[in-house]
């Protein structure tokens, strides 16, 4: 079983903006800000492919809702990095919906 990475979880969130921003922003700098410079920058490598991950994923917008998009990328994601939270999988999910908005 794979080991949660809350470090990585954390940066996911920080990232997306996710609690704080009221839509996606995304923000490498907040990243730097939370981390520092030093531990940000393998995290945002990690972050820099799930981000290409997702951008990679489509569904048939034509048979499915913008919400269900959400939840689809989300368990995509989910099941590709096991290392994530729950909650880092919402956000990521959250970042879908808004790129196909």
């Amino acid at each position: 079983m794979t080991e949660i990475d809350p470090d990585l979880s954390e940066a996911v969130m920080v990232y997306t903006g996710k609690g704080t921003t009221k839509t996606p922003q995304e923000d490498e700098l907040r990243v730097v800000d939370r981390f520092g410079d030093t531990l940000a920058r393998p995290l945002l490598k990690k972050l820099d492919r799930i981000i290409a991950d997702l951008d990679a994923f489509r569904v048939d917008w034509s048979k499915v809702s913008l919400g269900d998009g959400g939840r689809l990328a989300q368990a995509f994601v989910a099941e590709r990095y096991p290392e994530l939270t729950e909650e880092a999988c919402s956000a990521l999910g959250w970042l879908y919906t808004w790129w196909w908005k």
